[in-house]
C-alpha cells in the first residue's frame, strides 16, 4: 500500500528556445529525422555503448536509443508528424530521469530565406519539475543549439556521400621560418599561394 505522506505531487514545467540554422528547411528536417545518430553526442545516451538514436519517420513511430546486443530504451512516440515542418514526441519520464512523468517535445521549422528557424519546446508533468526544467532546458540547448546546429552548418548538403574505396593521400610540409640569423624560429610559415 502506498503511504500518502511519502508521495510527491506532480508539477508541470515548460522549457523552450529558438535557434537559427544556416541551411534550407528541407536540409534541417533531413538532418533532424534521418541523420540523428550522426549528431547526437555519446554523452546524451543512457548506455555506455550505444549504436544510435532512432526516430521512426511516421505518425506513431518510436523514438529510441538502440544499444549493442539488441537492447535499448524507448524515449517516446511520434504523436504529431508534419514532414518538413513539425514533429512532436510524447515521452515517458522514467524514475532515473526526474520521473515518473510525461513530456511532449516539439520541433517546429520555419523557413527564413536560406536559413531555418527551429523552435524547440519541452512541456511536461513530473514529480521533480524544477530539476527537469533545468536539466532539459540546458540539455536541449546543448543538443540542438550546439551539436545539431554545428552538424548541419558544417557543410553544404549535396545528398549522402558517395562511397569512395580509394585512399586519401595527404602531404604536410612543416619547416621553420628562418629568422635574421639564419636559424629557424619554430613558427610555421603561412601557406604559399599556388
Amino acid at each position: 500500500m502506498l503511504n500518502p505522506r511519502l508521495m510527491k505531487p506532480a508539477q508541470n514545467y515548460q522549457v523552450g528556445f529558438e535557434v537559427t540554422v544556416r541551411a534550407p528547411r528541407e536540409r534541417v528536417w533531413s538532418a533532424l529525422v534521418d541523420e540523428t545518430s550522426n549528431w547526437w553526442p555519446k554523452d546524451f545516451f543512457s548506455a555506455e555503448h550505444p549504436e544510435g538514436f532512432v526516430i521512426e519517420p511516421h505518425l506513431g513511430g518510436r523514438v529510441y536509443e538502440a544499444w549493442h546486443g539488441g537492447g535499448g530504451v524507448l524515449w517516446g512516440t511520434v504523436v504529431v508528424w508534419s514532414p518538413g515542418y513539425r514533429m512532436t514526441w510524447a515521452c515517458e519520464m522514467y524514475p532515473d530521469w526526474t520521473g515518473p512523468g510525461r513530456s511532449f517535445v516539439t520541433f517546429d521549422l520555419e523557413e527564413q530565406g536560406a536559413e531555418t528557424l527551429m523552435k524547440v519546446s519541452d512541456a511536461g508533468i513530473c514529480i521533480s519539475a524544477a530539476q527537469a526544467a533545468t536539466s532539459l532546458g540546458n540539455g536541449w540547448q546543448k543538443l540542438i543549439g550546439t551539436h545539431f546546429k554545428s552538424y548541419v552548418e558544417a557543410a553544404i548538403w549535396a545528398g549522402p556521400p558517395a562511397f569512395d574505396s580509394g585512399r586519401l593521400n595527404v602531404h604536410f610540409e612543416m619547416r621553420p621560418v628562418p629568422n635574421g640569423n639564419g636559424h629557424g624560429s619554430g613558427r610555421v610559415p603561412p601557406p604559399r599561394s599556388r
